[in-house]
């Protein structure tokens, strides 16, 4: 069961009425924001349409270059690959597309910021 921060009342209601009253607190990081992940495709957009590319394949560039590596032994094979941006929280996703910006507006790339972005 999920409650929000403010429904203490509502938790504690809950907990009484629980046949064991052990519960596990911890605190929940909301995943990427549907905006930030808007923007970040429509960069890769932007920059897969301006080299040719793919923007799937450029968005394999990018876990590549920024996201955190995952290391990993499959039967007796040592392998490293990135994290997915599917998993990242919204602070996580946030300074991995400041990154990807970062990286293209320094390759000459002028694109839109959140802020700019209507969706």
């Amino acid at each position: 069961m999920v409650f929000q921060k403010q429904k203490e009342n509502e938790i504690i209601e809950y907990v009484r009425t629980l046949p064991t009253k052990s519960i596990d607190v911890k605190s929940y990081n909301k995943k990427r924001s549907l905006r930030q992940n808007d923007l970040y495709w429509e960069i890769l957009t932007i920059v897969a349409n301006n080299e040719g590319m793919n923007k799937n394949e450029l968005h394999e560039h990018m876990k590549y270059m920024f996201s955190d590596k995952i290391e990993s032994t499959f039967l007796g094979h040592y392998i490293v690959f990135p994290r997915s941006t599917a998993e990242m929280d919204v602070k996580e996703f946030s300074n991995y597309l400041d990154e990807v910006i970062y990286f293209f507006t320094s390759e000459g790339y002028y694109l839109p910021t959140l802020e700019q972005y209507n969706l």
